[in-house]
């Protein structure tokens, strides 16, 4: 049947039902015809195909829809459809709007599907000949029967991580829950099929990195011995420095030394005196997620406070050492963007008044590294002075000639502390994957 939208004159009309009526007998006596049999005719019905979502029968048994729709209100042409088919179609009062289509030989809930996906609406089978239109959301009074409710559970993201992730479109057909790290999902059939693909796609294993990091406090000569040398430019930088990147306060340089070599002139200069080694920690960590290393020791100072004849006293506990704070991110070309804040803490001295002197060394920097190469970040110096006095034994303490036999002298020194970070992504293979419920 072909049916016009509204205005179309009374000839239109009669022309309209009598097409309606040739195609329905039509339909009836191809319906009445024998289905196969020696010399008679068969109808092509197509290959069969996968049950409906809805749970309805599949669509080799379901009846073929033929029809073109011009311009029709939605709810006319469901009646049509349900008339060629044989069952009734319920609709909800809210479902309207028009639909232009042709159909050829389409299985029953195909049809429906294709009429109403303009819309946005659904159907649900109720029986064998009753079908149910709608949309299908919250203010819905049939919400619960055009719809279903699936649980999903997370194994490598949080539900308020997936939370985030999902459309605004989705919010009203899922709830998330923290505790049990799943959600539930009440929607429509193929809209709640939609749903958990996405929601699967997110819940996905990230890859993980392996931070090798050194921690070294250096004097300059040691520092250009291991081949770091601030003083580069793009013109002179040596060859196995990949990237040089001066920033404010901060110094940085991608090297290209192998890790191993890098760590044999390191322990050379630390058996000569020239370098210590304040940390050196290895840690894995999840893309994207940050790893905080803490090397030192709490020192704790008294404080006394007084409040008129009374005198208060507490401890208050000082970090002493080395602490890393690291952030890496996977490019797809397997490059690793570093965000890096290494800090440097000592208790040098302490005043008269029995507070101690902290001193703080600090930077913060996001580079970007190749996997298995080397980040050397350094900046961090400290200048320290020394008043350094010899005596000879026993003349030195003499009253009078003690000047004779004693000598002072004023001593400076200059420390670094570089931090070496090397990345190194583990593959796939390597990553154990939870088991999924």
């Amino acid at each position: 049947m072909k049916h016009g939208a509204t205005g179309v004159g009374s000839t239109g009309r009669r022309l309209g039902w009598v097409a309606a009526g040739v195609a329905l007998a039509a339909w009836c006596l191809l319906a009445a015809a024998p289905a196969a049999s020696a010399g008679g005719l068969q109808r092509e019905t197509g290959p069969p195909e996968m049950a409906s979502t809805t749970g309805g029968a599949s669509a080799a048994s379901q009846p073929l829809i033929s029809n073109v729709f011009v311009e029709t209100f939605i709810t006319q042409a469901l009646q049509d459809i349900g008339m060629q088919a044989g069952v009734n179609i319920l609709v909800e009062p809210g479902v309207q709007g028009f639909v232009t289509l042709e159909l050829q030989d389409v299985p029953l809930e195909r049809a429906l599907r294709m009429v109403l996906a303009g819309g946005g609406y659904g159907f649900v089978r109720l029986d064998d000949r009753t079908y149910l239109v709608g949309r299908g959301d919250r203010e819905s009074p049939n919400f619960h029967v055009l719809t279903q409710t699936r649980p999903v559970r997370f194994s490598y993201v949080k539900a308020e991580q997936a939370r985030r992730l999902m459309p605004e479109y989705y919010a009203p057909y899922v709830r998330f829950d923290a505790e049990t790290n799943t959600a539930l999902v009440t929607a429509p059939p193929e809209l709640l099929a939609r749903i958990v693909a996405d929601l699967q796609m997110v819940d996905r294993q990230a890859p993980q990195v392996v931070i090798e990091a050194i921690v070294t406090e250096v004097s300059e000569d040691a520092r250009r011995q291991l081949g770091l040398d601030w003083e580069w430019t793009s013109r002179s930088t040596p060859p196995d420095v990949v990237a040089y990147d001066p920033m404010e306060g901060v110094l940085s340089a991608v090297v290209g030394t192998p890790f191993g070599k890098l760590m044999a002139d390191l322990k050379l200069l630390v058996d000569q005196g020239k370098a210590s080694i304040r940390a050196n920690p290895r840690i894995t960590v999840v893309n994207g997620a940050s790893a905080s290393i803490f090397v030192g020791q709490d020192r704790y100072i008294k404080i006394e406070t007084e409040s008129g004849s009374t005198t208060f006293t507490r401890l208050e506990a000082i970090k002493a050492g080395v602490s890393l704070n690291i952030t890496p991110w996977i490019a797809e070309s397997g490059e690793v963007t570093l965000t890096v804040k290494p800090t440097v803490t000592d208790v040098t001295e302490q005043m008269s008044d029995g507070l101690p002197v902290v001193s703080r060394r600090e930077v913060s920097t996001t580079v970007r590294v190749p996997n298995g190469q080397t980040l050397a970040l350094g900046g961090l110096v400290q200048e320290s002075r020394e008043d350094v006095t010899a005596s000879v034994p026993v003349l030195g303490d003499l009253p009078v000639l003690r000047h004779l036999f004693w000598s002072s002298r004023s001593q400076q020194s200059r420390s670094e502390v570089i931090v070496l970070i090397t990345p190194h992504v583990l593959p796939p293979a390597t990553q154990a994957a939870p088991a999924r419920p």
